[in-house]
């Protein structure tokens, strides 16, 4: 997937595919991005700090698939994160609070990790 021709996109729904590599580095470049979901799919790899470049990011989804490593810090710089659901990953360390404190009314969800 290369996003960086569609820089204007503010949803992005990929859920139910079989995509099966890492999420892309590009989509760091989607300013606009309010909507990500991603969920139900095989996607690998670590879940990227570029996400943060998603200034406008509301929601992102990336549940039921098989991304692992350490939640990354940078996303609680996104104020205007609501929602973030990463359950059924291979996710390790921790959520902190401190993460998330410029993000008042975030919805975190990360059950079944490892």
């Amino acid at each position: 997937m290369n996003f960086s021709v569609t820089h204007q996109f503010q949803l992005i729904n990929l859920s139910f595919n079989d995509f099966s590599d890492a999420i892309p580095t590009t989509i760091g470049a989607l300013q606009h991005l309010q909507y990500l979901w991603v969920d139900s799919n095989k996607l690998n790899g670590t879940i990227l700090s570029v996400i943060a470049n998603c200034s406008a990011l509301v929601h992102f989804s990336a549940g039921d698939n098989k991304l692992s490593g350490v939640f990354p810090a940078t996303l609680g710089s996104l104020k205007s994160l609501q929602v973030i659901s990463l359950p059924h990953n291979q996710l390790s360390g921790v959520v902190l609070h401190i993460t998330f404190l410029q993000c008042y009314s975030t919805k975190c969800s990360c059950n079944q990790n490892s």
